[in-house]
């Protein structure tokens, strides 16, 4: 009876103890993606909160990347890292969550390997100072780019104050609310609108007599001229830190 010699091969193989190069492999190749499988389900949805190394490794490669706007990496899950993911899914247009789910955290590491920075090249951050006259100051790469004079909320209607990311953008809208004094308004055509806070808190241009003081329902008013320029600088998720400090120009 005559054999086959891949069959002869696999019967020496076979009784000598060695593995063909192609079962070898095979194993291998199945090792390696149910190591990769394995490190995957380890791998923990961050979110708001969230603390630890996961958070640090992240930091870290969204840093690297060029999403990352704070000085120093925290290990802490809060507004800065909230934005920093909300602008990267932007800019792979997902839906700006902000949360890390395991598939970019893979996509992160994945974007760190093969150098596929951020592609505007810059994590902006806007400032705003309440005292007065007040300033709104953006910074790109933490390196101050631009100021102008703004206005914030009136008493009643305060500016939430904070680090928040901007979540939503519209170029014009109609904005609604109500007036500290218990009126309502109704504003068509709004320009360059850039929501950071829940409620309808938004950095957006609107014309005033003058800019420096207090003047808003609770929203960073801009000259619309001024506002356009921040609106096409900045992406979703950038953080809009509103400080009762004094300005510093």
């Amino acid at each position: 009876m005559k054999i086959s010699s891949q069959i002869a091969a696999a019967i020496l193989c076979s009784s000598i103890g060695i593995i063909p190069l192609n079962s070898a492999l095979a194993a291998v190749t199945t090792t390696h993606h149910l190591t990769s499988t394995s490190k995957a389900r380890t791998l923990p949805t961050l979110n708001l909160s969230s603390h630890g190394k996961a958070v640090l490794t992240l930091q870290k490669e969204l840093q690297q990347l060029g999403y990352y706007a704070y000085p120093t990496k925290t290990g802490y899950y809060g507004a800065y890292t909230q934005g920093a993911v909300m602008t990267y899914q932007v800019l792979h247009q997902l839906a700006p969550t902000g949360i890390a789910t395991k598939a970019i955290q893979i996509a992160l590491a994945k974007d760190v390997a093969h150098h596929r920075r951020n592609p505007d090249g810059a994590a902006y951050h806007i400032v705003v100072k309440e005292t007065v006259p007040e300033r709104l100051y953006l910074y790109k790469n933490q390196r101050l780019i631009f100021t102008t004079l703004c206005n914030t909320g009136i008493a009643g209607g305060r500016t939430p104050i904070g680090s928040f990311p901007i979540y939503e953008k519209f170029v014009s809208q109609t904005m609604t609310g109500k007036n500290p004094n218990g009126t309502y308004y109704d504003d068509p055509g709004v320009p360059w609108i850039m929501y950071f806070y829940s409620g309808g808190y938004a950095v957006h241009g609107y014309v005033r007599r003058h800019y420096g003081f207090p003047e808003s329902a609770g929203c960073v008013e801009l000259p619309p001229y001024i506002a356009k320029q921040v609106y096409e600088k900045v992406p979703v998720g950038t953080i809009v830190t509103v400080d009762s400090g004094p300005a510093t120009a």
